[in-house]
């Protein structure tokens, strides 16, 4: 696509190009008000598909983790936490105590 420069500036120019849109682009090298200019279109289907992969990755990552965090307990003891085991020795240790004082908790 072909455009006349109507603005030059740092970094990037402003552009008339011949379907009547205005566009900027990087300023050419010794680039001049009413420079012509040869642009390649931006490749639409490219940045499409970089949409649909960062769609995909982020949904994937998502899925991920709701199923880690459904999971529960399994995650719990890996980490080396066991609920029920926890419960258990606070039992015992109230019974320890209870022994030892004659007391009801």
């Amino acid at each position: 696509m072909e455009g006349v420069i109507v603005q030059v500036g740092e970094p990037k120019s402003i552009v008339l190009f011949n379907n009547g849109k205005i566009g900027a682009i990087p300023t050419p090298e010794g680039g001049r008000v009413g420079m012509v200019v040869t642009v390649k279109p931006n490749n639409r289907l490219k940045i499409l598909l970089i949409a649909v992969a960062a769609a995909l990755l982020l949904s994937a990552g998502i899925a991920i983790g709701v199923m880690t965090v459904s999971r529960g307990t399994e995650t719990q003891t890996e980490t080396g936490y066991d609920w029920q085991r926890g419960q258990e020795k606070r039992q015992e240790l109230m019974n320890t105590w209870q022994d030892k004082t004659g007391e009801q908790k």
